[in-house]
This record gives structure tokens, C-alpha cells and sequence, in this order.
């Protein structure tokens, strides 16, 4: 379209040139037709004056008088030629006086005659205009003579004039005219072409250019026209729109940049599914070919993998309303789904039609993991909340359990000793010392469960103690049950204890064969170094029916792995959860006591490590058993241990030493005091610690070796044990406990502890060890 300001002037020319080009075409012809009537009035006029005389002249006078009275016509302004013929046809009077007397076809052009002769038949004035703005006039002159008077008898008069000069005239002074006209409507035309150029073109071109600058991205630029016209008011009003618009423009950006910036994947589809706009997230997520405009959306091509949520994403669709849910897009690099939060709304018009959807979908993997592990780590808080209060019932229970077995056992080997080996009661007595030393396994294995039974750690190589459980297990199998083991060369080695291993490894191996039953089955046994990342935990999960138990996360480091797996029936979830709570069982039928599991648990607990167990019903099940690796050798003993006495051919016999033995328990102390009495040692038995420490700093060298409980109310055997070292530091000090947890190797060492002898305690081995410790061999 053409500017305003080439087409102001354009309209202010073309507004004056039409009046001109208007009087030119019409005023003109009509001047030179006025001018045309003008000259052939004249004509006229002149020529009837003259046939009016000259009749006159010819009836009453000669062809002097003629000629003279002619001869006036020579005054007639723009005569070319002029004739009086008689009835003869001869020139009586001419405007030239050569012709006079000559025929008139002589005296004339051709076409004059011509002319003349078309006039001649007719008997009145005749004019007829001619080329070149001239006149031809006729007129018959009757009366030569008196026959003359008829018609065939007349003369004529012709005048022939031009008026060029009176239409160059009128013609002059028209274009003077129409050169004032013109002039005059120039000025005007300059001055409305000012007053239009600096009142509007100037001003909207102004305003043009601040829609143009606002357009190029200058939100603030404004106009600024003062006045009260038209102008200055569309001025303000588009100062106003242009607030209005940036400001719209603003928020606008504002939600572009949120979508765009959103973490969420954001597409906008017409009500055919087609893509007409996708995000950032939605390109990164997807690629530019997946979210091309025009294309499908990527959400109804998974979406349609879930038959329950493609009818009730369809449905929703169908009837306008909003959809949200979850969808599993894909899996990622690691075979692990993602999944996203999906969230579809209907946008409407003016007239609440549907026109687009807005699908907005938020990746939820993270948080779905996030809540898995957060699920995983309230189910095992609330198992380690129960094992810890199980525990520390079993473990109460255990401490007064060795209490109370501890004089049974006394007193039983006191008889036992006494009796003769072919006296019935000798066999009865037996069969009761062999029940207290089952009820000592069985607090045992309460003490395991707890977590607070003691355990002598070396670095061991685990292949050893776990290959000859699978020795043992294979040999005791049925010939459908297939037993394999594999291990890492060059394993780790692990603080355990190599018993307690062999009792894990047995324990689930028969677990294991149980729950194959007679069927034809396979258990797989496994050693293999692992490196652990503490940001995967819990490692190697699996899925199905999962639970772990032991340390809450393990630290990254190295491991060694144990995996116990077998194709047996697979347990339930609910099921899975309960298999390391004491005394749950599945088996009670079988007679099972619901202790393996828990003695398990307990033991690599004990350990720091940690044990996963994953099983599906109709699969199998598998145990993983994740020990943290020694930074020491493997070494093949420990100084610390005392060793269990073999059966020798006599116990030694005391030799009158005397022994300081403090518990809190009169029936121990009663029990272990008689007993000692009878294997020659002098016994001061003390109940009360505090008591004891008095009497050992009041006479330090009347007491060989002290014999101490451990928890006993006043002062714990180890700060007595501490105490008696200052005032004797050479005197042997053994240490007797139901709670073998809180005597460690480190506060034996810490507090010169020589021995350690649990409870329900072992009277030979007791015996043995004061013997020990009051004659230790001389170096040779």
C-alpha cells in the first residue's frame, strides 16, 4: 500500500487537475461553439443587410451604385472573398474587382463551386460552415430586370470569412482563464498540502514510526503529541494501547519462559492429537522429529501399550474433561522404566468449543525410586525395630537363662564328680549336664539373634568354611537335589568367625532343600568379589518379593558376596518380610522353630554386613549376603581365644591358692565357691563388688587371682578388674558373664582381663583355665 505521504500529495494534485481537466474537456468545445454561433450570426446578419440593399440597388439604380454598395462589404471583418452574380452568372461585384465581369465559376476555387453550386437550388439564406474556422453564405438577389423576377431568373450573393483570429481570441482568453483557474487552485492545492502534510501526514508518521520502534522490541517508546485535535487524542489512546499491549506482553513472555523453562514436558495438540507446539523439555525429551508440527503426539503411541489407559485417556478426550495419571514412557539404558506424570486439559474458545489439548507430562521416575527406597527403608527400620526389641528380650531373657544354669550346672558336675561311673545316677546326671549344655545352645542362639553374642573375628577366607557346609550338605542331600558352589579366585578376606559362616551357609542350605521338598531342584552356591557404590542400595535389587535386614545402607567399599539360590516354590511377599523375625515359621508342622533365619540375621549383622533376600512365587528364591572385606591377611589363629580343652586323663588339682570370687548371684556364687573349695582352692566369695575392692586394697597379697561377674549393680567386673590391676598388677583376673556381648577383646585388653569364661560356665573348663593362669609354663 502507498504512504500516506506520497499519497497526500498524489490526492491534493489529483483534486486539482480533475476541475481543469473537466473545464478543458467540457467548457472548451462549448467556447468554440459559442464562438462558431457568433460568426455565423454575423454572417448572417451581414448578408441579409447586404441582399436587402443590393435588390434594392438593382431595381432602382445601375451597376454603379451596385458595385459602390458592394464595394462596403470590404469592410467586413475576416472577408476572404465576396461575389454579386446577375442572372447571367456573371460577376457584376467582387471583393476583387479583377473579377468583375468574368463568369463566377472563374473567380473561385473549386471547391467554393462545389459549394456554391449545392447552395444554388435553394431559394433562401444558406450558410454552411467550412474547414479552418471559415463561412460560406449564400443568398439569391432576384430584380435585374423585370422578367428576372422569376426563380430561374436571379442572381445570388456569396460571402466567404473566416474567423480564425476572433477564435484564437476566445480561445486565448479561455486559456487565460484556465491558466488563472490553475494557478489559482495550485496555491491552493501547496497550502492544503501543508496544512494536511505538517496537521496529519507528519503527526501519523510520527505515530507510525512509534508502532514501528514498539514492534522492533522497544516496549517503552511512547507518543507524545500535544493538542486537542483528532491526532493528539488517537495519540493518547494508542500511548494507552501500547501500556495494555507491553504489559500483556510481559506476562506474556513471562508464561513463555515458564513453559519453556518448565521441567515438564509441555505440548499443545489440536482435537485431532496433531502437534502445534512443544517445549524445550518436550524437544529435549522426545527429539525434534518425535514433536514435529503436524506430527502425533508421542503420548497416544504409549499410551495405547495400556488398554486401561487408553480407554480412559479416549474417554476423557471424548467427553472434554481433564485427565491425569501415570504412564510408563520407556525403559532407560538400564532396562529400568521411567515413568511420568500425565496431566491433559481441554482448551476452549469464546464460545466454549475445544480447540487444542495442553499435555503436560513430568518425569516421576526419581520419585517413584525415591519413594520405593523411602517404603524399603520404613519396612526395615520397622523390622530393625522389631529385631532390636526382640532382641533385647532375648537377650534379657538369655543373661538370667546362663544365671540360672550356671549353679544347675554347678552343682550337677559337683555330684556328677562324686559319683561312681557305674552308679545309674552317674548316666541321669549326664543326661542333665548334657540339657543344661543344650539350654547354652539354645541362649546362644537367643544372644546371636539379639546381636550381643560374642564373636572371635580373624580375616578368613570364606571359601573354606562355606565349601565344606556345601560338603555337607551335598553329601546329606537326595540324589534329585544338586548342590553347586563357585567362587571368586583370589576372594577377599573377611573378619568372621569361621563357625558361625558354617552355621549360615547350613542354615540356608537347608532351608533351601527343605523348600524343594522331594522334587528335583538345584542350589547355587556363590563367593564373588564385589565393589559397592553406596548410591545404589540396595545393590543387585531385583524386584519380586524383597526384603533386606542388617546394616541400613551399606558404606561404598569392597565386599565379599555370598549367594545362596535355589528353583524351589518361591515365597509370598507378606511371607518375605517375616522370615528373619524369631520364631516365625512356615514349617511348624515339620517341627521348625522359627530360629534359623533370625540366628542368620544375627550373625552377619554381627558382621557389619548385610543380607538381601529376593523371591517370587513359582521361582525360586535368593540370598545375598554382603560381608565388608578385611584391609589384613588371613591369619590362622588368635591369641585371644581361649581354647576349648580337649578331654585330658585327669583336670589339674588347685594347690591351695586363694581366689577372690565376687557375683552378685548367691546361687553362683554358692555353686562356683563349693566347687572350687573341692578342687583344692581357698575361695573368698564376695556379693558385693564394692566390698571386694576394699578387701583386695586392704591385703593385695592374699588373694592368687580374682574371679569376677561382669554386670553387677555398684561396679562393673571390668572397672573392678581395672581397679585391681593398680593395687596388684601382677594378679590373674578371669572374667565370667551370661552376657557375652559387653566383654569384648578390646575392653579385655583395656581393663587386664586374662580370660574370659561364659556363662552357664563350663566347670572343667573353668578348672583348666585357673590352672593355666596360676602356672603358666616356663620358657625353656
Amino acid at each position: 500500500m502507498i504512504s500516506l505521504r506520497f499519497a497526500l500529495p498524489l490526492v491534493v494534485v489529483i483534486a486539482t487537475m480533475i476541475p481543469l481537466i473537466i473545464s478543458h474537456l467540457i467548457l472548451l468545445p462549448r467556447q468554440e461553439q459559442r464562438t462558431d454561433l457568433m460568426a455565423q450570426e454575423t454572417l448572417r446578419h451581414e448578408i441579409t443587410r447586404l441582399q436587402e440593399s443590393v435588390e434594392i440597388l438593382v431595381r432602382d439604380t445601375g451597376p454603379e451604385q451596385v458595385r459602390t454598395a458592394f464595394g462596403a462589404v470590404g469592410t467586413l471583418e475576416g472577408l476572404q472573398s465576396a461575389l454579386l452574380v446577375d442572372d447571367t452568372g456573371t460577376i457584376v461585384a467582387a471583393s476583387a474587382l479583377e473579377l468583375i465581369g468574368q463568369p463566377w465559376r472563374n473567380g473561385l476555387s473549386s471547391p467554393l463551386v462545389e459549394r456554391i453550386e449545392s447552395m444554388a437550388p435553394r431559394r433562401g439564406l444558406v450558410l454552411q460552415p467550412l474547414e479552418n474556422h471559415t463561412l460560406l453564405g449564400y443568398a439569391p438577389i432576384c430584380g435585374w430586370s423585370p422578367d428576372s423576377m422569376r426563380e430561374d431568373r436571379c442572381g445570388f450573393l456569396v460571402l466567404h470569412i473566416t474567423y480564425r483570429l476572433a477564435w484564437e481570441q476566445a480561445t486565448l482568453f479561455y486559456h487565460e482563464q484556465l491558466f488563472a483557474f490553475a494557478a489559482a487552485s495550485g496555491v491552493g492545492a501547496l497550502l492544503l498540502f501543508a496544512i494536511l502534510h505538517f496537521g496529519l501526514t507528519m503527526r501519523l508518521g510520527y505515530l507510525n514510526s512509534v508502532i514501528t520502534r514498539f514492534q522492533a522490541g522497544n516496549l517503552w517508546v511512547r507518543p507524545s503529541l500535544s493538542g486537542n485535535d483528532e491526532v493528539a487524542q488517537l495519540s493518547a489512546e494508542l500511548s494507552d494501547m501500547l501500556d495494555t499491549v507491553a504489559e500483556n506482553d510481559a506476562n506474556l513472555r513471562k508464561v513463555i519462559r515458564v513453559i519453556e523453562q518448565s521441567p515438564s514436558a509441555v505440548t499443545i495438540v489440536d482435537a485431532e492429537g496433531r502437534i502445534e507446539y512443544a517445549n524445550h523439555a518436550a524437544l529435549a525429551r522426545y527429539g525434534a522429529l518425535s514433536v514435529e508440527v503436524g506430527r502425533q503426539a508421542p503420548l497416544f503411541d504409549y499410551a495405547a501399550d495400556d488398554d486401561r489407559v487408553q480407554q480412559a485417556l479416549s474417554r476423557a478426550l471424548a467427553m472434554g474433561d481433564d485427565w491425569d495419571g501415570e504412564l510408563q514412557r520407556r525403559v532407560d539404558k538400564n532396562g529400568e522404566p521411567v515413568w511420568d506424570r500425565v496431566t491433559v486439559h481441554p482448551l476452549r474458545d469464546e464460545r466454549g468449543l475445544i480447540t487444542n489439548f495442553i499435555i503436560s507430562e513430568t518425569d516421576v521416575t526419581e520419585f517413584k525410586r525415591a519413594s520405593a527406597a523411602r517404603t524399603n527403608l520404613e519396612r526395615q527400620l520397622r523390622h530393625v525395630q522389631k529385631m532390636e526389641t526382640l532382641g533385647r528380650l532375648a537377650g534379657g531373657v538369655a543373661h538370667d537363662f546362663n544365671n540360672i544354669l550356671t549353679p544347675i550346672s554347678g552343682y550337677a558336675q559337683m555330684v556328677l564328680d562324686s559319683t561312681d561311673p557305674e552308679d545309674k545316677n552317674h548316666r541321669r546326671l549326664e543326661r542333665i549336664l548334657n540339657g543344661v549344655r543344650r539350654a547354652r545352645d539354645l541362649v546362644g542362639q537367643l544372644l546371636v539373634v539379639s546381636r550381643k553374642g560374642e564373636q572371635d573375628l580373624i580375616p578368613v577366607d570364606l571359601a573354606g568354611p562355606v565349601r565344606e557346609a556345601v560338603d555337607l550338605m551335598r553329601a546329606s542331600a537326595t540324589a534329585d537335589l544338586r548342590v553347586e558352589f563357585y567362587a571368586d579366585p583370589g576372594l577377599w578376606p573377611v573378619l568372621a568367625d569361621p563357625s558361625r559362616i558354617h552355621q549360615v551357609v547350613m542354615n540356608l542350605c537347608t532351608n533351601a532343600g527343605q523348600a524343594i521338598g522331594q522334587r528335583s531342584g538345584l542350589i547355587s552356591v556363590a563367593l564373588e568379589n564385589m565393589i559397592h557404590d553406596a548410591s545404589n542400595d540396595p545393590p543387585d535389587w531385583q524386584g519380586g518379593a524383597g526384603v533386606s535386614s542388617g546394616a541400613a545402607v551399606l558404606s561404598s567399599g569392597r565386599y565379599v558376596r555370598l549367594t545362596i539360590e535355589d528353583n524351589g516354590p518361591g515365597m509370598s511377599p507378606d511371607i518375605a518380610e517375616r522370615i528373619f523375625e524369631p520364631f516365625f515359621t512356615t514349617k511348624k508342622a515339620e517341627g521348625g522353630s522359627g530360629m534359623g533365619l533370625s540366628i542368620v540375621d544375627g550373625i552377619v549383622s554381627q558382621l557389619g554386613g548385610r543380607i538381601t533376600v529376593y523371591s517370587e512365587p513359582g521361582l525360586g528364591t535368593a540370598f545375598r549376603i554382603y560381608l565388608p572385606a578385611a584391609d589384613t591377611g588371613i591369619s590362622s589363629s588368635d591369641p585371644d581365644v581361649t581354647p576349648a580343652p580337649t578331654s585330658p586323663p585327669s583336670l589339674p588339682v588347685g594347690q591351695g591358692e586363694c581366689l577372690l570370687l565376687v557375683d552378685d548371684e548367691p546361687e553362683n556364687l554358692a555353686a562356683l565357691g563349693e566347687y572350687l573349695t573341692n578342687c583344692g582352692y581357698r575361695v573368698k566369695a564376695i556379693a558385693d563388688p564394692l566390698i571386694a575392692l576394699e578387701t583386695v586394697k586392704a591385703a593385695p597379697n592374699d588373694f592368687d587371682l580374682l574371679i569376677t561377674d561382669f554386670a553387677m549393680p555398684g561396679l562393673q567386673g571390668d572397672q573392678l578388674a581395672l581397679a585391681v590391676k593398680t593395687w596388684r598388677p601382677t594378679m590373674p583376673v578371669v572374667m565370667i558373664s551370661g552376657f557375652s556381648s559387653k566383654v569384648t577383646r578390646w575392653n579385655r585388653e583395656v581393663f587386664g582381663v586374662d580370660a574370659f569364661v561364659p556363662k552357664p560356665i563350663e566347670l572343667p573348663l573353668l578348672r583348666q583355665t585357673l590352672y593355666d593362669l596360676l602356672h603358666p609354663p616356663t620358657a625353656s
